[in-house]
């Protein structure tokens, strides 16, 4: 452990900033008509060779200011007043202080004939919308759009590829205004090139319905819009990029972007066995993949969980994604359509060892599991968007989504349960196989009418969506009952067919009711048929019987009304609403097996109100409350039994209540464009009338059998803080404070149980870069968990986890460049006995870039230099403790060669940009 540690402070010791020398720039700012200081006046530093921004700041209230570079040179100072004219001066640094005395501004007042234009801004604040003149931010010649966002004063872009602005997750990306990719972030950073955006705006989105009537709802979306260079849009760029390892690694990938005025034309494909599996292929949020249906009683839809099958770590992968994008304008831009295509190949072989440790009120026993999975997962998803502008008022939009996704799983488990003392309680040998297949097609049909009045609007939406899942699976199972002296065995085969297809219609109208108060009112009507037909049968001497106790086939169906009215309240800072939904919901369970029927009625009231305070353009303050419903799955509800694990069966409650949450929220934005500080906090907290839990029972052969109940009781708060302060010393410090209380209720063998989980800790970060020659980044995140149940007070699970990560790349001349970055997880052992629980990884590159414009370059990449990667995961509560172990990448050299390309588009003429503008 001593070897990696001074390594890690070594490469500190020889890439700190912190010899690196400070100059300070200092001055005062006067008013020579009105004889006083110039408060508040922006003062900006920028290089005199490029006009690249090195500092800024405001001035005080007696107007003096103070600027730090850490390099002596020639600069150019720009002081920015709405009042005053600009002032520009050339300023030479060569000791450490520079003092530049008493500066005189001149009024615009006593100069009207005087008109100064400019268009030389490296950052523009307008509203509540930050922009960034892209050119002002120095890149390599083809980084792409997330190398940009990196340099952005405010921005951050994780490893996972996580955007975040000003402490917020930034949620859409658009181009020129308009999706692109379906405007996922991830892929839109990492597919269009640097050289090729002139703006980066920053904005908090409205809502579609706001911004249609004018209305503001308060609600918001951290959004950034690219606009593209006039030259970028007349010609085709990308890359073409081929690598191969030791041992028997690959990663290949190409991406082509072919713009032309409004018309825009792209496509990637990647294909790897390195865990680069997707431009931000986001499984979960856009497919199912044959998981568990729900219904949501307030939007009045199902939806359905994702299954899982995105890669995140465990297992070796393979990887196949692939997608294509067009969209254009006609018509006088009155009639556009964009489309996206997407696929998605992965095959992944795990095989894991996982040790469990299960309190229960009287005893303890720990259960080992090895197991071995094989899963391919194939995935279709296009979706095209069509909107025409009738008029001036109207417009009529329809968009279309459909998917296909296959899966197909391969298991093979054994288990063995033991006491404390090392008596054996059972063992389970288990074969498991099966395949799915689900399509799905959603609609929507949206027309827009705006009337002469200001504010009053009209607008119907119709969605109808279908969904289908079929699979087939075969399950084999042995297992010994030592406690009861039995042995059982399973060879079954098993077919499920489940169908769902819903409708919905809402009606929404929105009036004026004076300069600062509107109305609006909605109106629904939902329509949702489900057939669900789960078959288990008995492979019995060759012949399949069914098997009543483990099969069940149920329609399911919904009928829905729901209106509300809300009433909103906007003056100059504050931005107030209230009101709510009342819904009728009537369901109706059939058990076409057992000829039995289930119906529900509910009649619910959904509030809602949100306050927000808009401080000035980059400080808010937003509150909100929102009540809903949480219905019961029809997993819960029919009295089904499923076996697929054979210790562990599920037993369904038709009894079931629904449960109502209430939902509170409140988040503070605070961000200085001029210091490059921000705060940003967001505290969520949720209780849960008639929560959803479960009734265990485990007998004396650790047999699990749980029903699903009501309890009361159960609440989860959590807060997330982060907080940028200014660089000291060319570095950038960053902190975040992360906090979690979850507090839920079950019944453990007839025993009632509270469980309470907490998770507290801060993060620490440090951030620092010199043009596009030195970058250096450290984060430090520290985690206390505690765990504890009523039921056995006599055990506390706590401990500490501890992550570190250090980045650094280093560019020479001759274009060549070195990069490593070193990650290091501590975890507390829980037993003296754990081994392997810490984790030390140290990744390195060095890559070549050839020919007259850099465009091609070589690479070499090490991954898991020391080879000291283990897969690991401990999962704990208060009930048991979990500790996985898997096998992932280890040690390999990857080689790679990637071809830039370009024609027409690429870097804009050098403006001289610089000057910070700030536009109320």
């Amino acid at each position: 452990m001593h070897k990696p540690l001074l390594l890690l402070l070594l490469l500190v010791l020889l890439c700190s900033p912190g010899a690196i020398a400070q100059y300070r720039i200092a001055g005062t700012l006067r008013d020579t008509v009105n004889l006083s200081p110039a408060q508040y006046t922006s003062v900006a530093l920028l290089r005199a060779s490029d006009s690249v921004l090195q500092a800024y700041t405001r001035a005080d209230e007696q107007g003096r200011f103070t600027l730090q570079t850490d390099t002596a040179g020639a600069y150019l100072l720009l002081v920015v007043h709405p009042s005053f004219l600009t002032y520009r001066d050339r300023v030479t640094v060569q000791q450490q202080e520079t003092p530049l005395g008493a500066i005189d501004l001149m009024s615009r007042k006593q100069l009207l004939q005087e008109v100064v234009i400019t268009d030389s801004r490296s950052i523009v604040i307008k509203g509540d919308t930050v922009e960034y003149t892209a050119d002002s931010f120095k890149t390599r010649v083809y980084d792409n759009v997330d190398e940009l966002l990196k340099k952005l004063p405010g921005l951050e872009v994780g490893r996972d590829g996580k955007i975040k602005a000003y402490g917020e997750v930034v949620k859409k990306m658009l181009v020129d205004g308009e999706e692109f990719f379906s405007d996922d972030p991830a892929i839109v950073a990492q597919t269009l090139r640097a050289s090729s955006v002139d703006k980066v705006q920053v904005f908090d989105k409205k809502s579609d319905q706001a911004a249609f009537t004018g209305i503001d709802d308060g609600e918001r979306i951290k959004t950034i819009n690219l606009k593209l260079k006039d030259n970028a849009k007349r010609g085709y760029f990308g890359k073409v990029s081929a690598g191969g390892g030791i041992p028997s690694y690959w990663e290949n990938q190409a991406m082509i972007n072919a713009f032309r005025g409004k018309r825009k034309i792209a496509a990637y494909g990647l294909m790897s066995n390195t865990s680069t599996n997707g431009l931000g292929w986001d499984d979960q949020r856009k497919y199912g993949g044959g998981g568990e249906m729900n219904f949501d009683e307030e939007s009045e839809n199902f939806y359905v969980m994702g299954d899982g099958s995105s890669y995140d770590g465990e297992g070796l992968p393979r990887s196949w994604t692939g997608g294509a994008h067009y969209s254009n304008k006609w018509l006088g831009d009155s009639l556009s359509f964009s489309g996206n295509y997407k696929y998605g190949k992965q095959i992944t072989e795990a095989e894991s060892r996982s040790v469990t440790r299960y309190i229960l009120p009287d005893t303890q026993y720990t259960n080992t599991v090895n197991s071995a999975n094989t899963t391919i997962s194939q995935k279709h998803n296009i979706n095209t968007t069509t909107e025409y502008q009738l008029d001036s008022t109207a417009s009529l939009k329809l968009t279309l989504n459909g998917g296909y996704n296959k899966r197909q799983t391969g298991s093979r488990y054994a288990s063995k349960a033991e006491s404390l003392e090392g008596g054996l309680i059972n063992d389970n040998t288990r074969l498991q196989q099966s395949e799915n297949e689900e399509k799905s097609l959603l609609a929507t049909l949206l027309f827009r009418k705006k009337f002469r009045k200001k504010g009053r609007t009209f607008s119907a939406n119709f969605k109808g969506q279908f969904n289908e899942n079929a699979g087939t699976g075969l399950l084999q199972s042995r297992i010994n009952l030592y406690a009861l002296n039995t042995a059982d065995s399973l060879d079954q085969r098993k077919s499920n067919n489940n169908r769902a297809l819903t409708g919905n219609l809402k009606l929404t109208y929105s009036e004026p009711l004076s300069k600062i108060a509107s109305l609006e009112l909605n109106y629904s009507l939902s329509l949702n048929n489900n057939n669900a037909d789960n078959q288990t049968r008995d492979r019995d001497q060759g012949t399949d019987v069914i098997n009543p106790y483990f099969s069940s086939h149920y329609v399911f169906n919904v009928t829905g009304n729901q209106g509300g009215a809300f009433l909103r309240f906007n003056f100059k800072k504050i931005n107030l609403a209230f009101g709510g939904n009342i819904a009728d919901t009537r369901f109706r369970q059939d058990d076409l097996m057992y000829d039995t029927s289930y119906t529900y009625h509910y009649l619910n009231f959904f509030p809602r109100a949100t306050f927000t305070f808009r401080k000035s353009q980059q400080t808010s303050l937003r509150f909100s409350y929102a009540g809903r419903t949480q219905q019961p799955t029809m997993e819960q509800l029919q009295p089904l039994r499923n076996n697929t694990d054979p210790l562990n069966i599920a037993i369904g409650n038709p009894d079931l209540k629904q449960a109502f949450k209430h939902d509170f929220q409140l988040s503070y934005n605070d961000y200085r464009v001029m210091t490059g500080t921000s705060k940003y906090l967001s505290v969520d907290f949720l209780f849960t009338q008639n929560a959803i839990s479960q009734q265990q029972n485990v007998d004396v052969s650790g047999r699990r059998n749980y029903r699903y109940v009501n309890v009361d009781g159960n609440f989860t708060g959590w807060m997330y803080g982060y907080f940028g302060f200014k660089k000291i010393a060319g570095i950038r410090p960053g902190l975040d404070i992360n906090a979690n209380y979850d507090r839920s209720h079950n019944f453990i063998n007839g025993l009632a149980n509270r469980n309470d989980n907490q998770q507290y800790g801060p993060g620490f970060s440090l951030y620092y870069e010199k043009d596009t020659t030195i970058t250096l980044s450290y984060n430090f995140n520290p985690r206390y968990n505690l765990n504890q149940s009523s039921i056995r007070k006599d055990i506390r699970t706590e401990y500490w986890t501890f992550e570190q990560r250090f980045d650094a790349t280093l560019t020479l001349p001759r274009g060549i460049q070195l990069g490593t970055n070193i990650s290091w997880n501590v975890r507390q052992r829980l037993d003296p006995a754990e081994r392997n629980n810490n984790v030390f990884l140290w990744n390195a590159y060095i890559s070549k870039s050839m020919l007259k414009d850099r465009s091609l370059v070589a690479k070499c990449y090490v991954n898991d230099i020391l080879d000291r990667n283990i897969g690991y995961n401990r999962t704990t509560n208060a009930e048991y403790i979990a500790e996985n172990t898997y096998n992932t990448l280890r040690r390999y050299v990857l080689f790679s060669l990637t071809w830039n390309f370009t024609k027409t588009g690429g870097q804009a003429p050098d403006t001289g940009a610089g000057m910070i503008e700030i536009s109320e």
